[in-house]
């Protein structure tokens, strides 16, 4: 703690707190010091290993993520620890620091480890998760790390059982915790007229608390205004962003918007993920991201945002219209940002002599055909639904007639973008024509294993990296063994191999 701790031994509690947030009895002296503890699955090698671990693990579920490409944000991947409860000594770091003050000598015969974990520690949620895999004689550093964040976590229950779910960091922009503009606090204090220039906002002080100095605010979901502000008092230029002037009430709500004009998708998308979904900036590298976007797409997008909007669904609606494919990177602790193109660097083949026997699987998809893609832009109220067409100044149809006679019926994709402004033709047909060009043959989708070893003469493939695969299932119109290029989407590892989508 920082000095002065108020907390009163009798008075503040009947006992000595254990040092964690959950049992501290002077909150306002808590300093928060990070201890890791680390758990592995008790076996004969753990004592060899020289590993300081807890041997309390049972076993480890692993989802890995799924890479939606110019979708949206794909599947998160995630990690089940589950653990059996046992009694402990209650020592070292991250434990008792008044065990040799409590009345009771032996915390080995009161109680159980998780039983007094699930008490001390009830706000890990949003606290870093490791999951280690490695060989025996590794050290942890030369060791698979993967990275999540805390999610959930249950017991313990009558049979010693206790569990730990982790996400991964993009889990953070899910809807039900992030939303973007954030919800106002602010509202009418009376009734203003259709031409009124000012406007007061409750409760007291709020205007300081919760509003910049000048922005954009929806007055009751009605009629967007500029704004200046000198404490709760807004000086308006109403009717914007094609809204109409009206007479509001008292009590009506003065959201915040955002406005993003003329912004490049990496720096949108970062505003969204740190700001709004709390997502740490360490995660984000983005001088990458802009430089992928300034060499592969250079263009900007522009939106203003009236309503409190799912982060998670603006960002996949920016992946779509930008031809993206975004995933965390759990190995490295970075969210990857690409834009989808060509397949000019093949990274490696591989084929019968490195893929295991039986593994190599096409699966068609002719569900994601496309043959015309309808393009809504241009905007005109941010306040409308999105996917009201009336609510659009401009469409763009673009057709693949021949694929359409090949196949012998269309396949048609709407989009309904909100980041396309009016007069910008030339951004939405290259939207089009990206996704004609990577639909108008649906992709196919690829499974195969490889086996893992520990000097890796068989490298592990990357996600997003483009990969040539050779099989028998591969051939040309002939007959002839051929091979393919394909984007890695999935990697699940494995102790003894590791299972590849692409």
């Amino acid at each position: 703690g920082t000095a002065p701790c108020t907390a009163v031994l009798g008075t503040t509690g009947a006992d000595r707190c254990y040092n964690t947030i959950a049992t501290c009895q002077a909150r306002a002296a808590f300093a928060n010091a990070p201890v890791t503890l680390r758990f592995a699955i008790d076996t004969l090698a753990l004592p060899e290993s020289g590993i300081e671990a807890l041997p309390y693990l049972t076993s480890v579920n692993y989802t890995p993520p799924t890479i939606s490409l110019g979708k949206d944000l794909g599947t998160r991947s995630s990690v089940t620890a589950n653990f059996m409860d046992r009694p402990h000594a209650d020592t070292g770091a991250g434990f008792d620091k008044y065990l040799s003050l409590r009345a009771y000598n032996d915390a080995f015969e009161r109680g159980t480890f998780f039983g007094k974990f699930a008490t001390r520690q009830k706000y890990i949620k949003g606290r870093p998760f490791r999951l280690i895999q490695g060989y025996l004689g590794q050290a942890i550093a030369d060791m698979e790390t993967r990275h999540f964040i805390i999610e959930d976590f249950t017991g313990p229950d009558r049979q010693g059982n206790y569990s730990i779910t982790a996400k991964d960091a993009l889990k953070l922009a899910d809807g039900d915790r992030a939303q973007a503009p954030a919800l106002s606090l602010g509202y009418l204090s009376s009734d203003i007229t259709n031409v009124a220039t000012s406007a007061t906002l409750l409760p007291t002080g709020v205007g300081n608390a919760s509003y910049p100095a000048s922005g954009y605010v929806s007055i009751g979901g009605k009629e967007v205004c500029s704004f200046t502000r000198s404490g709760d008092v807004l000086t308006l230029t109403r009717a914007q962003f094609n809204t109409t002037a009206q007479a509001h009430r008292a009590e009506d709500r003065a959201q915040l918007c955002i406005y993003y004009n003329g912004d490049s998708p990496a720096d949108v998308i970062y505003d969204l993920l740190t700001t709004y979904a709390d997502v740490p900036a360490a995660y984000i590298p983005l001088t990458d991201w802009q430089d992928e976007i300034d060499n592969y797409y250079n263009r900007q997008i522009t939106a203003l945002l009236a309503d409190p909007t799912s982060v998670k669904d603006l960002v996949a609606e920016i992946i779509e219209q930008v031809g993206l494919a975004i995933w965390w990177d759990d190995q490295t602790e970075i969210i990857r940002l690409q834009v989808l193109q060509e397949a000019t660097n093949i990274s490696y083949e591989y084929n019968e002599e490195n893929i295991l026997e039986g593994s190599l699987q096409i699966k068609e998809q002719p569900e994601k055909r496309v043959s015309q893609v309808w393009n809504y832009y241009g905007q005109i109220n941010p306040l409308k639904s999105i996917s009201d067409i009336d609510n659009y100044r401009s469409t763009l149809a673009t057709v693949d007639a021949q694929s359409q006679s090949d196949y012998g019926q269309a396949a048609i994709k709407k989009i309904y973008s909100r980041w396309i402004p009016e007069l910008a033709q030339v951004v939405a047909s290259r939207v089009n024509a990206l996704q004609i060009g990577r639909f108008v043959n649906p992709p196919r989708r690829i499974s195969l294993s490889i086996f893992r070893t520990p000097s890796g003469e068989v490298p592990v493939p990357q996600f997003g990296q483009y990969y040539r695969i050779k099989g028998k299932p591969i051939q040309d119109a002939s007959g002839l063994e051929s091979s393919l290029v394909a984007q890695v989407t999935r990697i699940n590892p494995h102790a003894d191999r590791v299972d590849v989508e692409l």
